[in-house]
């Protein structure tokens, strides 16, 4: 089995709820108890809600495959992608049966250095380099299924990690499906194959 990605945890709940109470906190001990309470309740909020929720289909992407069927996480529904980053263990993922697949196409490889930014530390193996790619040069396996459907399934934070081992892993995954549904850039067939 090839898998792809990293699996829901409870890490944005955690780290949204560590830093909410540690600077709440500091506001309730040292200010007001109501005005710690108010800050609290916005940092967890703005943790939570404005950087897990957004960027949560990039970082938290995990899908694998067998070989005979894809299974992948689907977090396009915002409702739903609520209540996992609540209840991880919640998640169910989908099933695609490769012999359902018509074309399989990859977007964004080769992917481009960024340039460095002091501010944000993000010179390579830096601080916020890994992110920072992943958002800046997403990589995306798509999948057109036979009745018109397409699946996004996205390969930025194993490409973003281990690029060599992501590319080997890749072509395994792609030897799995006939040369005519294979639609990819010259420059993309030159880095996988």
């Amino acid at each position: 089995m090839l898998k792809f990605g990293k699996k829901l945890t409870y890490r944005p709940l955690l780290i949204s709820l560590f830093w909410a109470t540690l600077i709440g906190g500091l506001f309730g001990l040292n200010i007001s108890r109501i005005l710690g309470l108010r800050i609290a309740f916005i940092i967890f909020l703005l943790i939570f809600i404005g950087h897990y929720f957004t960027i949560l289909p990039i970082i938290f992407s995990y899908w694998d495959s067998t070989d005979q069927f894809i299974r992948y996480s689907d977090k396009s529904n915002y409702f739903k992608r609520l209540i996992i980053m609540i209840f991880p263990h919640t998640e169910k993922l989908k099933i695609i049966a490769k012999k359902d697949v018509k074309t399989i196409q990859i977007t964004g490889l080769p992917i481009k250095k960024l340039i460095s930014s002091t501010l944000l530390l993000s010179s390579e193996r830096g601080l916020l380099y890994n992110l920072m790619s992943m958002l800046r040069n997403p990589v995306k396996l798509k999948l057109i299924l036979n009745n018109g459907t397409i699946i996004t399934l996205n390969l930025s934070r194993d490409f973003a990690r281990h690029p060599t081992q992501t590319a080997g892993r890749l072509r395994i995954f792609l030897r799995d499906f006939h040369e005519n549904q294979i639609d990819l850039t010259p420059a993309t067939r030159h880095l996988i194959y």
